[in-house]
């Protein structure tokens, strides 16, 4: 098209005297010439002809453009032949076992389509455009090759699609019929491999996401992954002294439902590791950067470790703002199978931060942003405190995300460009509810962890089913005193009815908090009024609590949390630890009629699958805790029965799978809470979007009346 363009328009400019457009059967020319964008009278260079021709290109109704010049420059004649695309009227899926609501609106996104109430000539699902849209031949290809690939994806790796386009009418509408053959789904038989002997096939097979069909195993085909495959037996090969090995080809035979897979690979020769050295520059030494490099002398070649070890190098001039250093490497064969490994560094000028400038925040306000940063201007550069910068702004969870990037402002200052997208924090609901503790429930709430851009913390919630009421209020300040410190209050009324009794809890507490030897780490001290009535009891568990028959309780404890969190995002972590440990203490010098000490400890720890990029997450999740009493003379063991712990359902102390309060020490068949409790939690969590994430679990847990049970 631009060939075209080109040989017929040249440099210099061309005063147009008119614009006509040929070929037209269903659209009207006032509509070309519109989106053509060049009127009469406009002088012309070549870049706006060409501009002008992509944009009409980029509508889709139009498949052929071509433009001509008649006349001379100074009174030039634009004629723009046109072929049409039809436009799309209606489509319609046909196949065996498909959805086709799934293929329209998950694959192939035609959310302007909606059920015909008509049937076509044709056999299957009929949807009709609100608006009739431009049909390229591409698009069909495309739509097409999309229903394939989520089949082919699913193990149904024959599945084909054919097409078949009306004729259009006056109009130019046409109607589509997508013909989908999803067949059987397809398991590998066997996976052979030719040209290998410094391996097991074994091994290899090991590496492969593709796998042959056993007796745990599906052996599915699943296209998109064995896509993948070659690349992953390379990079085993470059990592396990090969780096020259190559995948020269594959094939897949196809039996009944059987696949037999066939695999050429040249394995190139055996390289090991020499001499490794580092010419380093100050400020570091050869001998220190050496200890940064995982490769060894004596060992196979690793691409991997390679890589890494030009990284490490880069990072350590980088973290002491070298921002523009390069690293490198330089091999030379010893022997045949020996090389010499030498990395040299050429750190060039020191690079210090001049300003930073904060984009994108609509409303968090910027001292908010800039007192989360660990570099400041007049600091050296450095990359490990941009990344740590980086992941202290995610963990306010009021971005969705948070790019980085400089401006060069000489040989040895630059600006950093903090961007961040802002992400809806606010949350007002007002609903009903329904659990299998509360049953239905009615709610109004509103959190804001973001208050007023300050990055301040402000809930209201008020809740009531048919189980018990909630009404909570509470303000938080993150930063005191413009420290990494906060304060904040909590008031409270809790009404909720169980089996054994009845239960009114009025209350507040104040919360201070620190950071303390670094910004992983966190120390909180809380105090806590609460009272507490117990009422309706029943009968039958009078005696259990007979110190709550007499009127109401006062609860007056201290906490003390201390916190280690290293994930490295609050929504979706895929890496990192968080560890706490709790303790309450109530009564005693606090006043109040409970007696008692609290302690309770967690740690979850998160790390990526591999192969499977950002989107999956394993995590390791432990819990436990302990309570005991003062002086016991009232309660029994001194720790009043609803002080305990009492597990199931979801929660701090939830056991999925079990009923609410359900998992503890029995006592004439009813749950009474244990003193001790342990659960322990496997997660495999699927991140579906940047707000919702799947999981499947395996969980086990109880509570004791002491530890030597």
């Amino acid at each position: 098209m631009f060939g075209l363009i080109i040989s017929l328009l040249f440099s210099y400019p061309i005063i147009v005297k008119d614009v006509k457009v040929e070929g037209l059967k269903w659209k009207r020319p006032d509509f070309v010439i519109y989106m053509f964008g060049i009127q009469p009278g406009d002088t012309l260079l070549l870049p706006d002809v060409t501009d002008a021709m992509k944009k009409l290109y980029h509508t889709q109704y139009f498949a052929d453009i071509e433009l001509v010049q008649y006349g001379p420059d100074s009174a030039a004649t634009l004629v723009v032949r046109v072929k049409e695309n039809p436009r799309l009227r209606s489509i319609t899926f046909i196949g065996k076992k498909i959805n086709p609501d799934e293929l329209k609106d998950s694959v192939l996104q035609l959310t302007s389509f909606t059920e015909a109430k008509e049937k076509g000539r044709h056999k299957g699902k009929k949807y009709k455009a609100l608006t009739p849209m431009p049909l390229p031949e591409s698009r069909i290809f495309e739509w097409s090759r999309k229903i394939e690939k989520y089949y082919q994806s699913k193990g149904y790796a024959k599945c084909k699609v054919e097409s078949e386009l009306s004729e259009p009418d006056s109009l130019g509408l046409v109607d589509l019929v997508l013909k989908v053959e999803r067949g059987k789904k397809v398991h590998v038989k066997k996976i052979e491999f030719f040209g290998v002997t410094a391996f097991e096939p074994k091994k290899l097979k090991k590496v492969m996401k593709t796998k042959e069909r056993g007796f745990l195993r599906s052996g599915t085909l699943k296209l998109d992954q064995w896509a993948d495959d070659p690349k992953r037996i390379e990079e085993f090969y470059a990592n396990n002294g090969y780096p020259n090995a190559r995948v020269d080809s594959t094939k897949i035979e196809y039996s009944d439902g059987d696949a037999f897979i066939k695999i050429w690979i040249t394995e190139g020769r055996k390289l090991m590791i020499g001499n490794v050295s580092v010419d380093a520059a100050p400020p570091f030494t050869s001998d220190y950067l050496l200890g940064l490099v995982k490769i060894k002398s004596g060992e196979p070649f690793s691409r991997e470790k390679y890589i890494d070890a030009v990284m490490k190098v880069a990072d350590a001039y980088r973290d002491s703002g070298y921002l523009y250093v390069q690293v490198i490497p330089l091999d030379s064969l010893y022997s045949d199978s020996i090389v010499d490994v030498r990395f040299v560094v050429e750190p060039g000028s020191r690079v210090a931060v001049r300003k930073i400038i904060i984009k994108g925040n609509t409303k968090t306000r910027d001292y908010v942003i800039l007192r989360e940063l660990d570099i400041f201007p007049g600091d050296y550069f450095s990359s490990s405190k941009l990344r740590k910068s980086q992941r202290d702004l995610f963990m306010l969870n009021f971005f969705s995300n948070v790019t980085v990037d400089f401006e060069e402002v000489g040989d040895s200052l630059i600006d950093l460009i903090l961007t961040v997208t802002e992400k809806p924090t606010g949350q007002a609901m007002a609903g009903v509810s329904y659990s299998g503790f509360e049953g239905l429930a009615g709610n109004i709430s509103y959190l804001e962890p973001n208050f007023r851009g300050k990055g301040q913390i402000f809930s209201a919630m008020l809740q009531h089913g048919q189980r018990g009421s909630f009404f909570q209020l509470g303000f938080t300040e993150p930063w005191l005193g413009g420290k990494p410190r906060s304060l904040g209050f909590d008031l409270h009324h809790v009404y909720y009815r169980l089996f054994e009794y009845d239960e009114q809890r009025t209350g507040g507490g104040v919360t201070f908090s620190t950071r303390v030897w670094n910004d992983y780490w966190r120390l909180t001290l809380s105090y806590d009024l609460n009272r507490i009535y117990l009422y309706n009891i029943n009968p039958v568990f009078e005696e259990r609590y007979k110190e709550f028959t007499e009127g109401p309780v006062w609860r007056s404890s201290v906490s003390f949390s201390l916190t280690r969190d290293t994930r490295n995002h609050p929504f979706f972590p895929n890496r990192g630890s968080r560890w706490s440990y709790n303790l309450i203490l109530a009564g005693g010098p606090l006043g109040g009629d409970i007696r008692m000490h609290k302690h309770t400890m967690e740690w979850s720890y998160y790390f990526p699958k591999p192969f499977t990029g950002e989107k999956w997450a394993s995590v390791i999740w432990l819990r436990g805790g302990y309570v005991g009493g003062f002086n016991p003379k009232d309660w029994a063991e001194g720790v009043p029965f609803n002080e305990r712990f009492f597990l199931g359902d979801i929660g701090f102390y939830g056991l999925r799978g079990y009923d609410f309060r359900s998992v503890g020490p029995v006592q004439d068949g009813v749950v009474v809470g244990g003193r001790v409790f342990s659960i322990f939690t496997l997660e495999e969590r699927y991140k579906a979007s940047d707000n919702i994430y799947v999981l499947a679990f395996a969980e086990a847990g109880n509570a004791w009346n002491n530890i030597a049970e």
